[in-house]
């Protein structure tokens, strides 16, 4: 949940190489999962002690990530990902996409996550 790009292409990249084992929809299952979690304690809402957090299946070892997450993402920012994830679900799935493959989607996705509100276009 860093908006950190290279090191996003490279873990990336590193997936696409094995397609068969990180396919697209669960790929996008996944970030999808992350933001999901980090949604949940936006902005101070009630119960963002440990009982929440052990209630939404988040680990103690991943609450320092998730903590600084909450830092870097606004809760406007976090609903539009999950708008570019529904967009690119589709495009994925050949609705609106073109010809591009896989690699040039999640390629593209990725480099919107990390370019944040300026490129996204969330105010």
């Amino acid at each position: 949940l860093e908006k950190d790009l290279s090191r996003s292409l490279r873990i990336l990249h590193y997936m696409l190489s094995n397609p068969k084992e990180n396919p697209t929809v669960v790929t996008l299952a996944n970030i999808y999962a992350a933001y999901a979690k980090l949604y949940l304690f936006f902005p101070d809402g009630p119960g963002n002690g440990w009982s929440h957090w052990k209630s939404h299946g988040i680990h103690a070892s991943s609450m320092p990530s998730f903590n600084k997450a909450r830092k870097v993402y606004s809760e406007e920012e976090v609903e539009h990902v999950f708008s570019l994830l529904l967009e690119y679900d589709l495009r994925s799935k050949g609705m609106h996409n073109g010809n591009t493959d896989d690699k040039g989607l999640l390629t593209e996705m990725i480099y919107k996550l990390c370019m944040g509100a300026s490129v996204a276009g969330v105010s």
